[in-house]
């Protein structure tokens, strides 16, 4: 039947735009530099977390932000290409889109940044006092640095 039909062709489009957002990420890792640098700290991120047995919740946190890293890195990459594809002369409003979607990623990245921090420095901080290692812990160094009462995530907000 026709709906058949059409059912059929709207499966085969979709498993054609999923090969389509495939090529897309190849192209990104392949091609971008910076995105190659959000691999290997997605590695590190996804190791750490597994060794310091993070919870559910610090796992969603985590890679939602690894996620929106990723995400903003595509649309920027995407933005530049658009951009250069345009004109290969210098326009102020290009320099502006293309300046405007870096910074998303940077804000992104910042962001995925300080969530490890939160999750991972107090972990850390706990394995390092229980083998007698306090002096090392990152907490109490800022502590002392800041001469701050507070806890990680206040000593953290105060350096921002």
């Amino acid at each position: 039947s026709k709906d058949m039909k059409n059912e059929g062709s709207s499966w085969r489009k979709r498993i054609r735009s999923f090969g389509y957002a495939l090529q897309g990420w190849r192209a990104l890792v392949t091609h971008e530099a910076n995105a190659r640098i959000h691999c290997v700290a997605t590695i590190a991120v996804l190791a750490v977390g597994c060794y310091l047995e993070v919870s559910r919740m610090e796992w969603i946190a985590l890679l939602f932000a690894i996620g929106l890293v990723f995400a903003m890195e595509a649309i920027n990459s995407a933005i530049e290409a658009l951009a250069d594809t345009i004109s290969a002369d210098y326009h102020p409003l290009i320099g502006r889109a293309k300046d405007l979607a870096a910074g998303a990623v940077l804000f992104a990245a910042l962001t995925a940044a300080l969530i490890g921090l939160l999750i991972f420095v107090p972990r850390i901080d706990k394995m390092l006092i229980a083998v007698g290692a306090s002096e090392a812990c990152l907490t109490h160094r800022l502590r002392d640095r800041l001469r701050l009462e507070d806890g990680p995530v206040e000593i953290l907000i105060t350096l921002l």
